[in-house]
């Protein structure tokens, strides 16, 4: 690992002015709206902060930014890091419940939103009783807000407010998925999108020479921490796509020389999917780190497209704390811990497990403030979190005899199935690898005869057409006995979370349906 910058400069207006200091007139961001040199980064941050100090936005306020890929979102993320103050950065799609429940849960007096996402914001305006003021990227203006235009912010650097900000100082709140319940308000600070930025900087020698591709939305850490950052860290170009459209994916590769890419949920198995083409090896990629990175997929997408895929592991709240980066890599394992962090597989009473054994993934830090502050405005789930003085992730995994973590699966998303424990992640994995397959989500309902029977929610891939009683043949040459799901169902579409997870706790909900394919009742007609 490279060694740390002073702990001074870990923070986001101070990496921003290193190097517009050293490189001026080099590119940082590339995105719809042309070339962001540093030092123009630099100004338009300060500018930006100026404007928002002047709306009376102060040091430790949160501000929501509901915005799309664009070049408003990063002058208001930068801007409110340079004077101290916390982004919120929302998806766009949220509506309604979840809407609501982010804006107050973070204590949002203030929102940056685009005009295509007023309305959304109009209709709940009665349950939202601090918002104040709608800063308005857009002609569009609020019945129910105070509404002023982002155009007509009044932005002089010289008036950017003097302001120390701190690596432990929070930089952003960013909102879990909510996959197994209410979604939590995660804490980061300066000094862990530092860390964020350094690791993929250190780990694969990014820098200057370098364009870091995110076609992730910039709500997510892993577009933020993991795309932006590493460009901040490195100073390496950044190329922001407006979203990610595997139609267009790697003509914008090539169009822009990226050679960093940060991934998360089926943007692989999407791209592995659409059918070859001859310049498929022709593109500048040389690494792209994210999860998943099904096993059966890994190598075959490095030999077709020629790029370096890296597993990894980590949260919103704990960062990435173990990548699969070292020479001699075991296809599946998601990597050794790195020296930054303490990672420990604990029994359900926190006694730490043997090699193994399957158990919670805990993690602890070793670099101060690199990992997240606590949920805010939620100190009984900080404190439930931080639980004998390790974060517990959620997460079940296992360490193997040479000191390699693999993931098992969430704790609240394991099967029990005739005494056995089941693991949708690797259920899921299994039918994911089919190729008339494009997403799966396996998930436990009650069984008639005790504990659960293995549920599959499946999304074919467009024009293909699949047959439960296939799948289920496919699975059992992949998976032992009891994982081969009993229930199979063709759905047109997954609920998913705004940051691209499936909310499994709707698929439960719903169960077994008129629609759903039962194994035992195949049987019993065949009889």
């Amino acid at each position: 690992m490279r060694p740390h910058l002073p702990i001074a400069d870990r923070t986001l207006p101070a990496l921003l002015a290193r190097h517009a200091a050293d490189r001026p007139d080099a590119t940082f961001i590339v995105d719809s709206g042309g070339k962001l040199s540093w030092g123009r980064a630099l100004e338009l941050a300060r500018a930006q902060s100026a404007a928002f100090h002047r709306l009376g936005i102060e040091r430790g306020d949160t501000v929501a930014l509901i915005l799309d890929n664009r070049r408003e979102l990063l002058a208001s993320w930068f801007g409110l890091a340079a004077m101290g103050a916390v982004e919120v950065p929302v998806n766009p799609a949220n509506v309604g419940e979840r809407l609501v429940h982010i804006l107050n849960q973070a204590r949002c007096r203030e929102i940056v939103v685009q005009s295509e996402y007023l309305e959304r914001l109009e209709a709940v305006a009665d349950r939202l009783p601090a918002i104040r003021r709608a800063v308005v990227v857009g002609d569009t203006q609020s019945e129910r807000f105070e509404t002023i235009p982002f155009s007509a912010l009044e932005v002089d650097a010289r008036r950017s407010p003097a302001v120390d900000v701190r690596f432990a100082d929070p930089a952003a709140v960013m909102f879990t998925s909510g996959s197994t319940g209410p979604a939590k308000g995660v804490v980061l600070t300066h000094g862990q999108h530092y860390t964020n930025g350094h690791q993929p900087t250190s780990l694969f020698g990014i820098g200057p020479g370098d364009t870091v591709h995110v076609c992730l939305p910039l709500h997510h850490n892993m577009a933020q921490g993991y795309g932006v950052c590493v460009g901040l860290v490195s100073g390496a170009a950044v190329r922001i796509a407006p979203r990610f459209d595997a139609d267009a994916f790697w003509d914008d590769v090539r169009a822009n020389g990226s050679s960093i890419l940060s991934f998360v949920g089926a943007l692989l198995v999407l791209l592995a999917k659409r059918a070859p083409r001859a310049d498929d090896w022709d593109n500048p990629l040389r690494v792209g780190f994210g999860v998943p990175i099904p096993a059966d997929l890994h190598e075959s997408f490095e030999e077709r497209f020629g790029v370096r895929l890296v597993h990894c592991y980590g949260s919103t709240e704990a960062t990435i704390v173990a990548w699969n980066a070292k020479g001699g890599r075991k296809p599946g394992a998601v990597g050794r811990p790195l020296p930054d962090f303490d990672v420990c597989i604990m029994s359900p009473d926190d006694e730490p497990l043997p090699s193994g054994e399957v158990g919670e993934i805990c993690v602890r830090p070793r670099q101060p403030s690199s990992m997240f502050m606590g949920y805010f405005g939620d100190p009984e789930s900080t404190l439930a979190a931080w639980r004998n003085l390790w974060f517990h992730t959620g997460d079940r995994g296992w360490f193997d005899a040479d000191g390699d973590l693999w993931f098992s699966d969430r704790i609240g998303d394991v099967i029990r199935r005739l005494g056995e424990f089941v693991s949708s992640y690797e259920v899921e994995q299994a039918v994911v690898a089919h190729p008339d397959v494009q997403l799966a989500a396996a998930f436990g309902v009650p069984s008639d005869l005790i504990e659960e029977e293995v549920m599959l929610a499946v999304l074919a891939r467009e024009g293909s057409r699949v047959e439960p009683q296939a799948l289920r043949g496919w699975c059992a040459e992949r998976l032992p006995r009891h994982a081969v799901p009993r229930f199979v169902e063709l759905v047109k579409e997954l609920p998913m979370t705004p940051t691209g997870k499936i909310e499994k706790f709707k698929l439960r909900e719903r169960g077994v349906t008129a629609a759903t394919d039962d194994a035992r009742a195949a049987r019993e007609v065949l009889q």
